[in-house]
């Protein structure tokens, strides 16, 4: 998670606005944690999180399906 914040910063010097990700578990996932954790101090920053189709995460456990809709609720944008 230190890396994607340390390049998450490099890029927001470079004008960086949006960050897009999917959803899938493991580093997208953490993506959205880190870029959450950093629009308290980049508050310009915004997330987008892409899914494949609309009922992607249907079939995970209780735990990670309530993760990740927790992820989507503070996402600038799911689609």
């Amino acid at each position: 998670k230190y890396a994607l914040q340390k390049k998450i910063l490099e890029k927001i010097d470079e004008g960086l606005e949006w960050v897009i990700t999917g959803a899938q578990m493991g580093i997208e996932q953490w993506t959205c944690e880190v870029v959450t954790e950093m629009k308290k101090e980049y508050p310009e920053l915004k997330l987008a999180i892409m899914m494949p189709y609309s009922e992607f995460a249907g079939n995970w456990n209780e735990a990670n399906q309530e993760s990740f809709s927790i992820r989507c609720s503070l996402a600038d944008f799911v689609g």
